[in-house]
């Protein structure tokens, strides 16, 4: 339905980004904000077999989302746009903020 936003907020493993794509058709948009160890395979995995058309996602280790990044890469995504934002000056802390999106073959 045009015009409607939906947003689920919560704790996210792969069996439940499974349980969400038995339920709901592919979402336009995922932003996600994982945890300094980041996403990880299965979750980033499961994720992509979503389909969403974009997936932005904020990284506080940037070795982390280069990790995720390269799976959503192998699973036909591709890096539409990568800043880094130096939030916190003078520590070795940098955010990253990825846009990704779903190479139509």
């Amino acid at each position: 339905m045009a015009g409607r936003l939906q947003i689920r907020a919560g704790r996210v493993d792969a069996r439940a980004i499974v349980d969400y794509a038995d339920k709901m058709k592919a979402p336009p948009l995922v932003v996600m904000d994982p945890p300094r160890s980041g996403a990880g395979q299965k979750v980033m995995a499961a994720l992509t077999r979503l389909q969403p058309a974009r997936i932005i996602y904020v990284a506080c280790d940037p070795a982390a989302l280069a990790r995720d990044l390269k799976v959503a890469v192998s699973h036909g995504y591709q890096i539409a746009s990568l800043q880094a934002y130096d939030l916190f000056p003078h520590t070795h802390h940098v955010e990253c903020i990825a846009v990704m999106s779903k190479v139509h073959r």
